[in-house]
């Protein structure tokens, strides 16, 4: 049933995922958790993989893909990571994570934190330093 509500999730013209199925708003963030999800699911291939990793891509923030507005940028960070790290085309990943790791340096505070005001520091903060061992493979989550 999970997997049918992600897939059933997706908007068909563009790849993007929403939160709910009749919610007409998609964003980054969401199409990242969706395929993290959908990769956590055993699903790797297949047309919404194809269409939202092309949608991620697309609308990526930390590429210059796309402007910084997107909602919950350090959410959609963590799960992007992982699909980037997963596919096996590692391009992706290595054009991804250096642009990621330059707005950490550039948006942590002088005692160490991140965050934003409307979540705080420890959510900020523990959501990127889950995302920048990623690669690292501490968790068996996220090994290759």
């Amino acid at each position: 049933r999970a997997l049918s509500y992600i897939r059933n999730s997706q908007n068909p013209d563009d790849g993007r995922f929403r939160y709910r199925r009749n919610d007409p708003r998609t964003s980054w963030a969401l199409t990242a958790a969706s395929l993290s999800t959908l990769n956590a699911l055993g699903e790797y291939t297949g047309e919404p993989n194809l269409l939202g990793f092309e949608a991620l891509q697309r609308s990526d923030p930390f590429t210059g893909t796309s402007s910084w507005n997107e909602p919950f940028l350090d959410y959609g960070a963590l799960y992007a990571a992982q699909v980037y790290w997963q596919a096996p085309d590692q391009r992706p990943f290595r054009r991804w994570w250096p642009g990621f790791v330059e707005q950490c340096e550039q948006r942590q505070r002088e005692d160490g934190h991140f965050g934003e005001d409307r979540y705080g520091a420890v959510f900020g903060t523990a959501i990127v330093s889950l995302t920048l061992q990623v690669p690292q493979g501490y968790l068996p989550f996220f090994q290759r």
